[in-house]
C-alpha cells in the first residue's frame, strides 16, 4: 500500500527535483549564475564608469544609462529568487513582504528594459536618417531624460497594479509567491495589455526602425565604397553589423518569453503545460528567462564596450593603458553620421 502510495505521489510531483536529474539541475543552475554573473558585472562596470569619468557622463545617451540601471534591476531580482525558487529551495522561502517587493521589481525592470531599447533604437534611427538634425537639435538630453522618466513611470504604474495580485499561496503545506488574479478575464486583460505595451509592440517597432537604418546606412556605405579604407566607411560598415546583431538578439533573446506568456492565456495549454507537461513548462520557462538575461548581459558590450567613448573612459581608468590618437575625420554629412552614430552605438 505504501509503495503504491509513493508512486502515486511521485507521478504528480511537479517540482525539479522529481523532473530533472541532480545533474540536469546543477547544469541549468550554472548556466543561470554565469548570465546573473555577466549581467551583474556588465551592467555594474558602465555604471561605474559613468560614474568616475566626467568625460563619459557628458557624451552618453541618457537612454543607454537607464537601460544599465533596468537590465541591473532584472538581474537582482529576477535570477537569484528564480533559481532558488525552482530550482534550490523549490518553494518561496523569503516571506509574504518579500513576495510582494520582488514581484514589484520584477514588473519594473523587464517593462522599463524594453522601453529604453525602443528609445536606444529611435536615437539611433535619428542618427542614420537625421544626423545634421540631430547635431543641431536643441534640449537634446533634456528630451530624452524626460523621454526616461516617461518609460520608468510607466512601468511603476504596471507594477502597482500588478502587484495585488501576487501573493502567498500554501500547496501542501508548502509556500510559493504565486499570481493570484480574482477571476481569467482579469489575468487575460493584464497579459494582453502588458504583451502588447511592453512585449510584441516594442518588438516590432524596434525591428522596424532597425530594418529602416539598415537600409540606410547600406545606402551611405555604397557612397562611400569608392574610399573604402575612409573612417566614414569603416563606421558604416561597423554600424551595420551591430545594429544587425542587437535586432536579432533583441528577437530571439526576447521574443520567446512573450509568446510563452501569451499561450499561458490559453486554459488548454496552460492546464496541459501545468499538469499534464510540468518538466516541459518549467524547461520553456527557464529557457525563456535565461535567453533574456542573455540579451541583458550583452547590452553592456554592445551599447557600451564597443562604443569608442566608452572604450577611452575605461582606458582613462585605467594607468597601465594609454589612449591611442583618433585620426580626424570630413565634414561631409556622412561624416556626420557616422560621429552622430558613434555616439549613440
Amino acid at each position: 500500500m505504501n509503495n503504491n502510495s509513493n508512486t502515486s505521489m511521485h507521478a504528480y510531483c511537479a517540482s525539479s527535483s522529481c523532473l530533472f536529474s541532480t545533474a540536469s539541475q546543477y547544469i541549468i543552475i550554472s548556466i543561470l549564475f554565469l548570465l546573473f554573473i555577466a549581467s551583474l558585472v556588465g551592467n555594474v562596470l558602465i555604471l561605474v564608469l559613468l560614474y568616475k569619468d566626467r568625460q563619459l557622463r557628458a557624451r552618453s545617451s541618457p537612454s543607454h544609462i537607464s537601460l544599465a540601471i533596468a537590465d541591473l534591476l532584472a538581474t537582482i531580482f529576477w535570477l537569484p529568487f528564480l533559481v532558488s525558487d525552482l530550482y534550490i529551495a523549490e518553494k518561496w522561502v523569503f516571506g509574504y513582504a518579500s513576495c510582494k517587493v520582488v514581484s514589484f521589481f520584477q514588473t519594473i525592470a523587464i517593462p522599463s528594459s524594453t522601453l529604453n531599447l525602443c528609445i536606444v533604437t529611435s536615437e539611433c534611427f535619428a542618427a542614420v536618417w537625421f544626423p545634421i538634425f540631430l547635431k543641431v537639435l536643441p534640449r537634446k538630453r533634456t528630451i530624452l531624460i524626460t523621454s526616461c522618466a516617461v518609460v520608468w513611470f510607466v512601468a511603476f504604474v504596471g507594477s502597482l497594479f500588478y502587484v495585488p495580485f501576487k501573493n502567498i499561496k500554501t500547496y501542501d503545506g508548502v509556500d510559493y509567491c504565486v499570481e493570484t488574479f480574482p477571476d481569467e478575464t482579469t489575468k487575460n486583460i493584464y497579459i494582453y495589455t502588458n504583451s502588447s505595451l511592453f512585449g510584441f509592440g516594442p518588438l516590432i517597432v524596434i525591428t522596424v526602425l532597425n530594418i529602416l537604418c539598415i537600409y540606410r546606412l547600406c545606402q551611405t556605405n555604397s557612397l562611400v565604397s569608392s574610399r573604402r579604407h575612409s573612417l566614414s566607411g569603416t563606421y558604416t560598415r561597423s554600424a551595420i553589423k551591430k545594429i544587425i546583431t542587437i535586432s536579432l538578439i533583441f528577437v530571439i533573446c526576447r521574443g520567446p518569453l512573450h509568446i510563452l506568456e501569451l499561450a499561458m492565456m490559453s486554459d488548454d495549454v496552460q492546464y496541459h503545460l501545468a499538469y499534464k507537461r510540468p518538466k516541459v513548462s518549467i524547461s520553456l520557462f527557464t529557457s525563456c528567462i535565461g535567453l533574456y538575461f542573455f540579451s541583458a548581459a550583452t547590452h553592456p558590450v554592445l551599447f557600451g564596450l564597443m562604443s569608442v567613448y566608452y572604450r577611452e573612459a575605461f582606458i582613462r581608468n585605467c594607468p597601465c593603458y594609454t589612449i591611442p590618437r583618433r585620426r580626424r575625420t570630413s565634414s561631409t554629412k556622412t561624416a556626420q553620421t557616422s560621429k552622430v552614430l558613434e555616439t549613440m552605438l
